[in-house]
């Protein structure tokens, strides 16, 4: 999920057809646009994020090893093109200021930066197994603001408990600054940073916007207070 100062785009898969899409919404959530991404093989797009008149997506397989498309679209008339293809199955990315490409695998659980070109220039295996990152979201030069999900179980014979959390990844080490806990919750009971999700300074300050349910389920805004 991203926004563009006017639009939200928010990615997804007609599962139906095996296509990727990316839904073009109003600032008031309505839809205005669907543009097809991907291909018959790569219909999966993950986490996208937006930079310089673009939004950047990964199309992969729903296969752990890839390969993944890394496509843009762009903002001015929706047209698309694939930058480039990775064997590898990235489930988020997010473009930097630098050019380069800040990306996470399935699960996150190795973090990935590519040079605008598609050359992998680092590579980390994630310290952290606090939570699954669904989302990114550049929140400034070398940061990145990354939200998502894991299911844990507090006893043999109790259900499964969903949790979210953010965390703050430096590109320019691939190290977490700092990770939380996410105490919202979606009205079907999944946590908010569940999918695709939108920082954002308010009147009282930060501000997150989230589709946790996916498809067009309700959307929730959490807001920072004291």
């Amino acid at each position: 999920m991203a926004f563009d100062g006017e639009r939200y785009w928010v990615s997804s898969v007609d599962k139906t057809r095996a296509r990727g899409v990316v839904f073009v919404l109003s600032s008031s959530f309505e839809l205005l646009e669907t543009i097809e991404v991907g291909d018959s093989t790569c219909f999966h797009p993950g986490g996208i994020d937006i930079a310089a008149g673009f939004v950047w997506l990964p199309s992969a397989t729903y296969d752990v090893s890839g390969p993944t498309l890394v496509q843009r679209i762009s903002i001015a008339d929706g047209g698309l093109e694939t930058i480039f293809s990775v064997d590898h199955h990235l489930g988020a990315l997010c473009p930097m200021a630098d050019s380069t490409i800040f990306s996470v695998d399935w699960g996150s659980r190795t973090l990935l930066l590519w040079s605008a070109e598609g050359e992998l220039l680092a590579k980390k295996a994630n310290p952290s197994h606090f939570v699954d990152w669904q989302d990114l979201q550049a929140v400034g030069e070398d940061l990145v603001a990354c939200g998502g999900l894991a299911r844990v179980q507090r006893s043999p014979a109790s259900d499964l408990l969903w949790i979210g959390g953010l965390a703050l990844v430096s590109t320019t080490t691939l190290e977490i600054l700092s990770e939380v806990p996410f105490p919202g919750y979606s009205v079907s009971g999944l946590p908010a940073t569940a999918e695709g999700f939108v920082l954002a300074e308010g009147a009282s300050g930060l501000e997150l916007t989230a589709l946790p349910d996916g498809g067009f389920g309700p959307v929730s805004v959490w807001r920072q207070t004291g």
